[in-house]
């Protein structure tokens, strides 16, 4: 049980830092659209920042793994979705 909590403070903390990061340099080459995360709306963490970004993204705890995130995406105000990770784990 400790472990479960344990891996919900990092995920958390994971959400906590994505949130509050902007991507790289604006002259950095675009990236292709990338389609809302496929996950169930429970399992889905949807955060629109105050100057209009959005981060969506996928998680979920596995026994192996850890905490596992995926379908990240990043969509700059007014901006195009952009998936900036496909997958990551922190065991």
């Amino acid at each position: 049980m400790f472990s479960l909590f344990r891996h919900a403070r990092i995920l958390l903390a994971a959400a906590a830092l994505l949130t509050m990061g902007t991507p790289g340099p604006a002259s950095a080459a675009p990236r292709p659209s990338a389609a809302a995360p496929s996950c169930d709306n429970a399992d889905r963490i949807d955060k629109t920042l105050k100057n209009g970004a959005r981060w969506q993204m996928c998680w979920d705890i596995d026994r192996n793994t850890g905490v596992v995130l995926s379908d990240v995406t990043y969509t700059p105000n007014r901006g195009t979705p952009t998936r900036v990770l496909k997958s990551a784990s922190l065991a």
